[in-house]
């Protein structure tokens, strides 16, 4: 059996939604947000690329071995050696019943119960926030005022085809955010100005008119990437609609049979 941690970090594969052109009203509130953090954070605070700025749904990470892709999260989260169905998956996702899937970024009022907590937060707290020095804007789906578990189960049904969502490594875990990275902190500022920051924008978030995205085909992609970032220049995409095993496949790294 091959030991954990030699899988290679890039170039490796993941599924995302939003990646590259993206619709007025998407742009208009990132950039929003960009600008207000910009201003919050004079000389620290640096965009990403708008192109670049996606939504993770699924993390396909692995390496290509004779028996086929070996899934890098089964191994490493819970020590299993999977091989990934690529068919199976393609089939399940392309077909699937569950999308699209109405995602809201923004409009949450700390006042409502949606039914659902990020983290242990209410989504007005979660709207946005710094992990690490990451800016992250969160979305949920949503229908009738009440949060859907519609992606944590989708991420959830990929373990039919042994690709596992890092953050489902304990099977208790939930993780049904749409999470976009949309700039990063270039030195360290307090937490008292950390929390500060984070209020301004989760308040701007409540107030402003809510954006509602569809999570649908025509806007997942498989990409093949060698920056976390996923620059235009460097970053092979296949979009869902044209996936087959045999593209996804070429995407990954080959096992070097001196780790195993």
């Amino acid at each position: 059996m091959m030991s954990q941690g030699l899988i290679p970090n890039f170039p490796n594969v993941s599924l995302v939604a939003f990646y590259g052109n993206k619709s007025p009203e998407f742009t208009r509130l990132i950039l929003e947000l960009q600008q207000q953090l910009s201003n919050l954070l004079p000389g620290v605070f640096e965009c990403y690329p708008l192109e670049s700025i996606h939504a993770t749904l699924l993390g396909c990470e692995g390496v290509k071995t004779e028996q086929g892709i070996l899934s890098q999260w089964f191994l490493e989260r819970r020590e299993e050696s999977r091989i990934v169905d690529f068919h199976g998956f393609l089939n399940f996702i392309q077909n699937c019943s569950q999308l699209p899937i109405n995602i809201r970024f923004g409009g949450y009022e700390f006042s409502v119960d949606y039914g659902f907590n990020s983290g242990s937060k209410h989504p007005y707290e979660r709207s946005f926030c710094f992990q690490n020095n990451i800016a992250v804007l969160i979305g949920w789906p949503i229908k009738m005022e009440t949060i859907m578990m519609n992606i944590d189960h989708l991420r959830r049904s990929a373990e039919t085809y042994n690709l596992l969502h890092k953050y489902h490594g304990n099977p208790d875990n939930i993780d049904n955010d749409c999470y976009l990275r949309i700039g990063l902190l270039n030195s360290t500022i307090s937490v008292e100005k950390r929390q500060e920051v984070e209020q301004k924008i989760q308040e701007h978030l409540r107030m402003r008119s809510p954006l509602e995205l569809a999570l649908s085909l025509e806007n997942i992609s498989f990409v093949q990437y060698n920056d976390y970032t996923l620059p235009l220049a460097t970053t092979q995409v296949i979009p869902l609609k044209e996936a087959t095993p045999e593209k996804l496949e070429q995407l990954y790294p080959i096992l070097n049979k001196n780790n195993t």
